[in-house]
């Protein structure tokens, strides 16, 4: 049986200069919603840490690492969104 994983890149890189750099996805799948994750955060745009509260910017106490958000918007459809610092 073959599955079915689609994304759709909505937002990437610093919107400004100086900025964090935002990445963010629509994800279409037909893959349990566990699998659909740790596709994104291992091989999409890879991320180990969930943002609890996060807003998409990397301020604090985010702004030492790179964080996700990662949430279901539909029946097969989910959110994807990482904030990576400002690096220079």
């Amino acid at each position: 049986m073959l599955y079915r994983i689609e994304w759709t890149i909505k937002r990437q890189g610093q919107v400004r200069p100086y900025a964090d750099s935002v990445y963010e996805y629509e994800i279409e799948s037909d893959l349990k919603e566990a699998k659909v994750r740790k596709f994104c955060t291992e091989i999409l745009k890879p991320s180990e840490n969930i943002g609890s509260g996060f807003t998409g910017a990397c301020s604090f106490p985010f702004g030492l690492n790179s964080y996700y958000s990662f949430w279901k918007t539909g029946d097969n459809s989910y959110n994807y969104k990482v904030c990576c610092p400002y690096t220079g």
